[in-house]
């Protein structure tokens, strides 16, 4: 009997229209399909084929019948970028983290491990007795913690209105915050905090444990994923059919 495909799904919303729909599917122990549902003709797909020296990425366009034209075959996304882009989340502003030339490589796998070592206790830990500013109330607060606090992980839905409209300063001044020490906050199930000089964002979890990252290493560790071999490619599809979709529905 085969096994059942896992299956997530992330909504993007804006003014209750769903714009965007991403899917992720593990097939098989190998194979992960990412699917991108634009708001029109979603036919594309990303598909990651788990192979022993990394990730074989592929585009597949469903709407081709031949099947040899149909796939787009891109270089091995190898574990090697994999590992690289994630030590990016852990380091400091200023400090990048060591890279690895290969996995065999002895000396560069010494020094991520001493690295990844020394991060790990900052980027997860327990509470810590010093304020932080907590959403208190606002359109912020509205759009991020239902999100976050979603009952079912594998079927998330965002709604983007409040981080459009959050330009606006008449919706930053209606955004309130509080201060609160890091280990009085009790989550129900996951709060959201930040903490000044340098910025930098807390995830309290009710469990007691707290993730903590700086905000720009998280912009850059977002940056390096989009420059991942297909991944850039899907991104242009996505949005060269939103585009094509605002013209359709202008005429």
């Amino acid at each position: 009997m085969s096994k059942k495909h896992i299956k997530k799904k992330m909504t993007i919303s804006a003014e209750g229209i769903a714009i965007l729909k991403i899917v992720s599917k593990q097939i098989n122990e190998y194979e992960t399909i990412v699917k991108a549902h634009a708001s029109i003709d979603p036919s594309v797909h990303l598909g990651l084929v788990q192979k022993s020296l990394g990730f074989e990425p592929h585009l597949t366009d469903e709407r081709e019948p031949d099947r040899e034209k149909a796939h787009k075959y891109y270089r091995l996304i190898t574990i090697e970028e994999f590992l690289n882009s994630f030590m990016i989340l852990l380091s400091r502003p200023g400090s990048p983290p060591p890279k690895i030339t290969s996995v065999n490589n002895k000396k560069d796998m010494e020094r991520m491990n001493l690295y990844f070592k020394k991060s790990l206790s900052r980027f997860i830990h327990p509470p810590k007795h010093r304020k932080a500013m907590v959403l208190k109330s606002g359109p912020l607060r509205d759009a991020i913690m239902p999100l976050l606090n979603q009952e079912d992980p594998d079927n998330l839905t965002f709604e983007i209105d409040e981080f459009i409209n959050r330009k606006d300063k008449r919706v930053s001044k209606n955004q309130k915050y509080e201060w609160k020490f890091e280990d009085e906050i009790k989550p129900k199930n996951l709060e959201l905090a930040f903490l000044n000089r340098p910025d930098r964002t807390l995830l309290v979890f009710s469990e007691g444990f707290v993730i903590e990252f700086y905000t720009e290493s998280f912009d850059r560790w977002q940056r390096s994923l989009t420059k991942l071999p297909g991944v850039k490619e899907l991104l242009k599809e996505i949005n060269t059919r939103t585009i094509t979709c605002e013209k359709h529905n202008e005429s």
